[in-house]
């Protein structure tokens, strides 16, 4: 979440574009989010989807390896442990959109289930 009032608003009207099946027109206001509040980890999520859904493949790894990194230095700050669930969600789509590697993907996802 964020405290930023501007940063909740953007993304709240990025999510409802994205929802909506409108993901193009979603980019635009979700990046807007991230540049009032670049650790808003939530707006990361959503322009992967959005990113993803528009074949901006190599946009959507970037955010995604955006997401890793903010949740490693948040694991490491933090006295609270990131569930396993998180983790391996992460890892996931960290192994099939920043490495490529689609077995590393799925193996992962045997392994959350």
């Amino acid at each position: 979440m964020t405290a930023n009032l501007q940063a909740l608003k953007a993304y709240s009207a990025g999510r409802s574009l994205n929802t909506s099946g409108r993901l193009s027109e979603a980019i635009p206001f979700l990046r807007n989010a991230i540049e009032l509040d670049s650790q808003f980890t939530d707006v990361y999520d959503m322009l992967v989807i959005s990113y993803w859904g528009t074949d901006q493949l190599e946009a959507a790894a970037e955010n995604q390896a955006k997401i890793s990194r903010l949740q490693e230095e948040r694991a490491a700050q933090s006295k609270y442990p990131v569930s396993e669930f998180y983790k391996l969600d992460i890892a996931t789509w960290y192994a099939r959109l920043v490495t490529g590697n689609l077995n590393k993907s799925l193996e992962v996802l045997q392994v959350r289930r």
